[in-house]
C-alpha cells in the first residue's frame, strides 16, 4: 500500500517538474499573438484575401511576394503546384488584426476552392503595409515567403507565420 500512495505522489511531481522545464538551446519559441477584435483595420485592403491580395496599394507588393509562383507553377518543379491566388480563392475566415511582438498586422487565410485540407495558404500584412509574409500549404509541403526590405523568410519569420496563422483559426488539420 505505501508503495501505491508513494508512486501516487512521486509520477505527479515528476510530470510537474517535467513540464516547466525551459526549451532546450537554439529552440525557438512562437511569438505571442493578440487578435484584436472589432478593429476596422482589418478589412483595410479587403474582405477576404483574395480582395486583399487585389487591393491598389498591396497588388505589387504581392506579386513580389510571390514571385515566380504569382501567375503559373514555378519553373523546374521548384515552386507550388498552381499560381499563388489559388490558394486564396476561398476565404477562410475575415481578416483580423493581430498584434505580435508589439507590431500590429493584418492576417487573412484562404484556401484553395476544392481542395481546403490539402492547399491552403495564410498572408499577413504590417500594419503599415510595408511587409509582406505569407505561407501556402501545397499538398503536404509548406512555402514560406517573405518581402520588405531586407526580409527574407529565416527560421523566425517562419515561426511568426505559423504563431498567426494558429492565431487565426490554424492551418489546416491534414498538416
Amino acid at each position: 500500500m505505501r508503495r501505491i500512495l508513494l508512486a501516487l505522489t512521486v509520477f505527479p511531481a515528476v510530470l510537474a517538474w517535467a513540464c516547466t522545464l525551459p526549451p532546450p538551446p537554439g529552440t525557438l519559441v512562437p511569438p505571442r499573438v493578440e487578435v484584436l477584435e472589432g478593429e476596422a483595420r482589418a478589412v483595410r485592403y479587403g474582405r477576404s484575401a483574395a480582395e486583399v491580395l487585389r487591393a491598389p496599394a498591396l497588388a505589387e507588393s504581392a506579386r513580389a511576394l510571390f514571385g515566380a509562383n504569382w501567375s503559373a507553377a514555378g519553373a523546374g518543379g521548384r515552386g507550388v503546384s498552381g499560381p499563388a491566388p489559388e490558394f486564396f480563392a476561398r476565404a477562410a475566415g475575415a481578416p483580423r488584426v493581430l498584434r505580435v511582438g508589439g507590431v500590429d498586422w493584418i492576417g487573412v487565410a484562404g484556401c484553395r476552392t476544392g481542395a481546403c485540407t490539402t492547399h491552403a495558404g495564410v498572408l499577413l500584412v504590417r500594419g503599415d503595409g510595408a511587409v509582406l509574409l505569407a505561407r501556402l500549404d501545397d499538398g503536404g509541403f509548406s512555402h514560406y515567403y517573405a518581402f520588405g526590405t531586407g526580409l527574407v523568410a529565416t527560421p523566425e519569420v517562419r515561426v511568426l507565420i505559423d504563431a498567426a496563422w494558429r492565431a487565426l483559426g490554424g492551418p489546416p488539420p491534414s498538416r
